[in-house]
C-alpha cells in the first residue's frame, strides 16, 4: 500500500506501531479530524512518535477496536496487523474515496490499493470474472464487490473486515448511506449549509503541499473556490479541460468562474489523437473496466496540474448528496404527479376522462405506476447506455456471461435490503452505494494518483454529509430558471456569493468524443471494436459487433454507446488481463 506524503512529510513514514510493538498499521488517505482525535488519545495516555494524521488510527484501534473507523472523518484504506489478537483488520472509508482490494492466495490473504500490487505479491489476477464483466456491460462500470477479475474483491464503502490466524472472517458495514432515517419536513437555511460546507472545505485544505482546484463551469467546484476565498485563500490555482471548436466546452465556463474569483487558471485543451493515445494508460491505471471517458480527461488534467500543485479539490459528491441529477428531479416531479393523480382520479374522473388522460400522458403514467425494482430500473443509478446480454442471447458466445441478471443482482439486491421509503432517498442512497464509489470516486482517485496527485472531495466530508442527511425533500428542489431543479439549497447559498450569470446550466461533463468516434477517430474505433483477436470477440459475435458499428456510424447514439462499451472492454483487457 503506497501513500503520497502530504502531512508530516519529515517523520510520517509507515508502517506505524503501537508502544508495545504488537499492533502495526499502514494507511492510504487523509484523516481530517485527526487533531481532535489525537488530543483525546493523548489524554488517555497514548504516546505518538510523529505528527502524521494516520497514526491516530492506531491508537483509536487500541481503545475501540473496529469501532475506531466510524470515528474518522476522512478518506482512507487501512490495514492493521494485530498480533495481540492474532488477526489482520482492513477498513475502507465511508464513501469509498480510497479503493481497497483483497484476495486469497494459497494460505495468505493479500490487501492492496491496486490490483497490480496483488499481482506483484504473486497472486494471478489475470482471469476475467464473467459476472463482473456482465455487470460492466450493463452499467458501464463494475459494481462492488466485483472488480473485473476472478477471485479479487474490493471492500464496500464503510466496511471493515477481520481475518483471524485460523482463517475465520468477520465483516461489517460501519457506515450506510445516511438516507435510512426518517426525514424532517422542516426547511433548512442555505446559510447554515454554507457555513458547514465552508468548514468542510477548511478541513480539506489541511496540507504541507500546494493545493489547487479542478474547476468546471458548474456550481459545485465554484462553491469550493468561493469557500476557499472566504477562508482567506486569495491565490487559488484552478484547472479545467477544454476543446477546440466545441461550443459546450466546459473550459469556457470554468475560465469565466476563474476570472470572477481572480484565480490563476489553466485550461488544458485536448485534441482527438491525444485522447485516443491516453486511453490505454487510463485503462491500465483504473484497472477495472470502466466505459467513462472522463477518466482520460482527469488523467490529462492531473498530469498537467501536478507540475504546480500536489493536492486538488473536486466538486464530486455534491450531486449524490444534494440531489443534483436531472433523473432525481424527474423522479421528484413524478412523485408529485402520482400524489395528485391518485387524489383526484377516483372521486373526480369518469372512465372516459381517465382513458383520455391515460392516452395523452401514457409514458408518464407508466412511470408513475411502476413499483420497486421496476421503478428503480426506469431511474436507475447508472450512466447513459447499456449493453444487456440477456437482450441478445443469440449473439452471446460464452454462456457464462448469461448466468446472472445484472439488474436483479445489483439494483434488486439493493432495493430488498434498503429500509428507505421515499424514492428520492432511495435513488440518492443507491447512487452513493454504487455509482459514486465504483465510478466517480474510483476514476478520480486512480487517475490523480497515477500522477502522484491527491484529489479530495469536501462535499463528502463526514460531518457535512451527516448534517445533509437531515435535509427535507423541499430543501433539494425548487423552481429556478423556468423549471424545477435539484440541489437548490446549495444554489441559494451560492447565489449570495456568485452572480448567476457566471454559472453554466447543469449539463454534466460535455465533450465531443462521440463526434470524434464518427470522425477523426473512426478508424481506430472501428478496428478496436472489430478485432477478432480481442477480448470482446469471445463474448459477442462478430456479426453483432459489425451491425453495431454500422448503426453507430449511421448516427444511432444508442448503438455508439454500446460499441464504446465493447471498445473500452478490449482496451482494458489488452492492458490488464
Amino acid at each position: 500500500m503506497v501513500r503520497l506524503s502530504i502531512i508530516d512529510i519529515a517523520s510520517g513514514q509507515q508502517p506505524f506501531s503501537n508502544e508495545t510493538g504488537d499492533i502495526h498499521l499502514v494507511c492510504n488517505g487523509e484523516i481530517y479530524n485527526y487533531k481532535s482525535l489525537r488530543s483525546q488519545m493523548e489524554a488517555r495516555g497514548h504516546r505518538f512518535r510523529s505528527h502524521s494524521d494516520v497514526e491516530v488510527i492506531l491508537h483509536l484501534y487500541e481503545e475501540y477496536g473496529t469501532g475506531a473507523f466510524a470515528l474518522l472523518n476522512g478518506m482512507f484504506a487501512v490495514l492493521i496487523l494485530d498480533q495481540q489478537q492474532g488477526r489482520i483488520v482492513a477498513a475502507r472509508d465511508h464513501y469509498g474515496q480510497k479503493p481497497l482490494y483483497w484476495a486469497k492466495h494459497g494460505e495468505r490473504y493479500l490487501f492492496a490499493s491496486e490490483v497490480r500490487a496483488l499481482k506483484s505479491a504473486g497472486f494471478s489476477a489475470g482471469k476475467p470474472d464473467p459476472e463482473a464483466i456482465s455487470n460492466y456491460l450493463f452499467y458501464r462500470y463494475v459494481p462492488g464487490p466485483g472488480t473485473g477479475f476472478k477471485d479479487v474483491e474490493k471492500l464496500a464503502p464503510g466496511e471493515w473486515i477481520t481475518i483471524s490466524a485460523g482463517g475465520a472472517i468477520e465483516r461489517e458495514r460501519f457506515f450506510q448511506p445516511w438516507y435510512a432515517s426518517t426525514r424532517t419536513r422542516i426547511r433548512h437555511s442555505p446559510e447554515e449549509l454554507w457555513s458547514r460546507f465552508r468548514d468542510a472545505v477548511e478541513r480539506h485544505l489541511m496540507s504541507e503541499r500546494p493545493l489547487g482546484v479542478f474547476l468546471s463551469g458548474g456550481v459545485d467546484s465554484a462553491c469550493t473556490v468561493a469557500a476557499m476565498r472566504e477562508l482567506g485563500h486569495n491565490h487559488v490555482r484552478t484547472y479545467a479541460i477544454g476543446f477546440d471548436d466545441f461550443p459546450d466546452s466546459e473550459g469556457n465556463d470554468a475560465a469565466r468562474i476563474a476570472r470572477y474569483f481572480g484565480c490563476e487558471h489553466r485550461t488544458i485543451t485536448v485534441a482527438p489523437d491525444q485522447f485516443w493515445s491516453n486511453l490505454s494508460a487510463a485503462a491500465a491505471s483504473v484497472e477495472e473496466p470502466m466505459a467513462d471517458w472522463v477518466n482520460v480527461f482527469t488523467g490529462i488534467l492531473a498530469r498537467e496540474s501536478v507540475k504546480e500543485v500536489t493536492v486538488v479539490l473536486f466538486g464530486e459528491g455534491a450531486d449524490e448528496i444534494l440531489a443534483g441529477y436531472d433523473s432525481i428531479v424527474d423522479r421528484y416531479q413524478w412523485d408529485m404527479v402520482r400524489k395528485f393523480w391518485w387524489s383526484v382520479r377516483a372521486p373526480h374522473l369518469t372512465g372516459g376522462a381517465e382513458r383520455i388522460l391515460r392516452g395523452k400522458f401514457r409514458t408518464g403514467l407508466r412511470r408513475m405506476n411502476l413499483q420497486g425494482v421496476d421503478e428503480l430500473r426506469e431511474y436507475r443509478f447508472t450512466m447513459t447506455g447499456e449493453l444487456n446480454l440477456k437482450a441478445i442471447p443469440g449473439e452471446v458466445l460464452n454462456p457464462d456471461y448469461l448466468s446472472h441478471d445484472p439488474l436483479e443482482s445489483v439494483i434488486g439486491e439493493f432495493y430488498r435490503r434498503s429500509a428507505i421509503q421515499d424514492y428520492v432517498g432511495l435513488m440518492l442512497a443507491g447512487m452513493q452505494e454504487h455509482w459514486l464509489p465504483n465510478d466517480i470516486l474510483l476514476k478520480a482517485d486512480k487517475m490523480t494518483m497515477m500522477h502522484s496527485l491527491e484529489g479530495r472531495c469536501p462535499f463528502l466530508d463526514r460531518d457535512f454529509t451527516a448534517w445533509c442527511a437531515g435535509l427535507s425533500v423541499r430543501d433539494y428542489f425548487g423552481f429556478h430558471s423556468g423549471r424545477i431543479q435539484g440541489k437548490m439549497i446549495l444554489k441559494r447559498a451560492a447565489a449570495k456569493r456568485i452572480p448567476l450569470d457566471v454559472f453554466a446550466p447543469k449539463k454534466g461533463f460535455a465533450s465531443p468524443v462521440l463526434t470524434w468516434f464518427r470522425g477523426p477517430l473512426r478508424s481506430q474505433f472501428s478496428s478496436t471494436l472489430l478485432d477478432e483477436n480481442a477480448f470482446a470477440s469471445s463474448i459477442v459475435s462478430n456479426r453483432y459487433r459489425k451491425e453495431l458499428l454500422d448503426s453507430a456510424m449511421a448516427g444511432n447514439d444508442g448503438a455508439i454507446w454500446k460499441a464504446w462499451i465493447l471498445v473500452n472492454l478490449n482496451i482494458w483487457a489488452g492492458n490488464c488481463l
